[in-house]
């Protein structure tokens, strides 16, 4: 086989890993905003109140909490392939077990599995794209998650015309299992490049914990989290209590919040190249800020001044991810820093949405998911030490002399 052959051969596999991966996040937005959508009708069957729906998204996130940790050592010792499908199987075992579901507790727990699911393919992609994403990666990365928010625009106008029509919400999660039994198919078939010796370097634990860069990541990526998961899980809730509409209005709102999302994350990639990738999540947050202050304290078409925040989140959470690939990628950390940051900002994530759970009940829905005003704001609070640490920065970044792209501390504990 001549040189260009192999050439062409190993073109046409990264294609396909990129699609591939492309797919597979499509999915991942598509079963996890399902959830949002159906707690109403969860809450009805089961009979539970607003606390015990916040301490099912609390433990729910748990299994979120503790996969990318775990996930992010299997990928060092089996490769991504299998942590990608150990993801896949949790997911089609926990949709089969839904069927079968008699309580509140096996209900959190077969939740769980979906999440563990979810938090294993985030590390698996998301390490992927550090390996296939060579070149503008802001761009690749942002193309990456815009399709997280394609499968998230569908879902919830797919789950509310069902519970609309009075199908069970076990069954809404059900029809979604053949497609997932055929990307796991594709995942299998699919030829994934090999691992380096580089690649297989692992840094310990105790300079990540000492890294103060890591933890300000952890609650920048963490509050960036919980503005998206914030609103997929109450945005429905709070139109249906405080605004009194119905599943199929509801549902509609959120469907547009996630085609804004969509939106923001085809462009995003290209506006954080061109004005810089920490400006970019800084103006990001001032607007999605802004947006949902109006949005509360609006009413009738205010109410749509939410789906256009989806615009401005949806770009500030891939941009992120590239500032952490970026910043790590000297010394090969960044797959280490990267699954300890997702870990941690899953923890900050699950915390504050049982937090939401608990005030909507203490003090109503409309404080409760109001409360996600201040987490959002709470982003650039931790962005302004983050961005003086920096040792990577765009030009667009390169704010001081002092900080130039080879300065030491490119890895972890050189902060």
């Amino acid at each position: 086989m001549s040189s260009m052959d192999r050439r062409a051969g190993h073109n046409n596999g990264f294609f396909l890993l990129t699609v591939l991966s492309f797919v597979v996040m499509a999915l991942f937005g598509f079963l996890e905003n399902i959830r949002g959508t159906v707690i109403p009708a969860i809450k009805k069957e089961f009979g539970v109140d607003y606390s015990s729906i916040g301490l099912m998204l609390f433990v729910t996130g748990a299994g979120y909490l503790v996969a990318p940790f775990i996930g992010g050592v299997a990928i060092d010792r089996y490769g991504r392939r299998h942590v990608l499908a150990l993801g896949l199987i949790f997911l089609m075992v926990g949709i089969v077990g839904l069927q079968f579901v008699g309580s509140y507790s096996v209900l959190i727990a077969l939740l769980t599995l979906l999440t563990s699911g979810f938090g294993l393919l985030e590390v698996g992609l998301n390490a992927l794209g550090g390996q296939i994403f060579i070149t503008n990666a802001a761009v690749m990365m942002s193309f990456l998650h815009l399709f997280y928010g394609v499968g998230a625009s569908v879902s919830p106008r797919y789950a509310g015309l069902l519970l609309f029509h009075d199908v069970s919400w076990r069954n809404i999660y059900l029809y979604s299992l053949a497609l997932v039994g055929i990307i796991f198919i594709f995942l299998l078939l699919a030829r994934f490049p090999g691992k380096s010796s580089v690649s297989e370097q692992r840094f310990p634990v105790k300079s990540l914990l000492c890294d103060r860069r890591v933890w300000l990541f952890v609650a920048v990526l963490g509050f960036c989290q919980l503005a998206e998961n914030g609103i997929g899980n109450w945005l429905v809730t709070f139109l249906q209590v405080e605004r009194g509409m119905d599943e199929r209005s509801s549902s509609q709102y959120l469907s547009l919040f996630f085609v804004a999302f969509t939106l923001g994350r085809v462009v995003g990639g290209y506006i954080a190249e061109r004005i810089g990738y920490v400006d970019t999540v800084l103006y990001c947050t001032v607007f999605s800020t802004l947006l949902f202050a109006g949005g509360l304290a609006g009413g009738g078409h205010g109410l749509l001044l939410f789906p256009l925040m989806g615009f401005f989140i949806s770009i500030k959470y891939p941009t992120v991810m590239t500032i952490i690939m970026k910043e790590f990628s000297q010394g090969n950390a960044m797959g280490s820093a990267m699954g300890f940051i997702i870990t941690g900002a899953a923890t900050v994530s699950m915390a504050f949405n049982w937090l939401i759970g608990k005030v909507n009940d203490c003090c109503g829905v409309q404080v409760g998911f109001g409360s996600l005003l201040v987490y959002t704001a709470m982003i650039i609070f931790f962005l302004a030490p983050l961005s003086r640490m920096l040792t990577y920065r765009a030009p667009e970044e390169d704010l001081s002399p002092e900080t130039p792209a080879s300065a030491p501390g490119h890895g972890l504990g050189g902060s």
